[in-house]
């Protein structure tokens, strides 16, 4: 959804999804799952953001001014599903590497850069199935790659996993690199 205008370049992309994994939205009680969005700027809010829904009076509907308010309607697809990829950086050592950069390519084939967090962790949820590469630095000294729990025999390490993914397919996806620190000696192939 695009306000003001789907067709103004001034307009802002608002996706709409969950935070957290795995379901995106509850069942809806409209038949074929229809859901209605409503947008307003905060100072137009007249609710309590702290609520669920807000009684507000004549000319008001949950806190939303319809005068200040873009709504849309829009349909889930539960069937296809969407699933949490997990990214996870760690050292030679097994201890997590935070900041580490990586970019994901989605399914329609756009590049998205991240960063993992204090952790070694970052989580992109709400993704829907078909094809994805992950990848870090290509100058990056690889010794261990685990896709779901299952380390990559040393001739499949590299610094670019591909995989496609569909409903019933581990949820959340987890890919594990593993690096060799550049001041350190290394093997591959080392648990992690």
């Amino acid at each position: 959804m695009t306000y003001p205008n789907q067709n103004d370049p001034g307009g802002v992309t608002i996706a709409l999804a969950n935070s957290s994994c795995p379901a995106d939205f509850l069942a809806s009680p409209n038949n074929g799952g229809a859901y209605k969005v409503w947008v307003t700027p905060v100072t137009s809010f007249v609710g309590d953001p702290t609520k669920v829904d807000n009684s507000c009076g004549t000319g008001c509907f949950h806190g939303f001014v319809p005068s200040a308010t873009k709504t849309d309607n829009f349909k889930i697809n539960f069937a296809a599903g969407t699933f949490c990829l997990t990214v996870k950086k760690v050292d030679d050592t097994s201890m997590p590497v935070a900041g580490w950069p990586f970019s994901v390519i989605d399914t329609v084939g756009v590049t998205n850069g991240y960063f993992t967090d204090q952790n070694g962790i970052f989580s992109l949820c709400g993704q829907v199935p078909g094809a994805y590469t992950v990848s870090e630095d290509p100058g990056s000294i690889i010794i261990g790659l685990t896709v779901n729990g299952t380390p990559l025999p040393p001739a499949a390490l590299t610094t670019v996993y591909s995989f496609a993914w569909s409903a019933g397919q581990p949820n959340p996806f987890i890919i594990v690199f593993q690096n060799c620190l550049v001041s350190t000696t290394c093997q591959v192939g080392m648990p992690n």
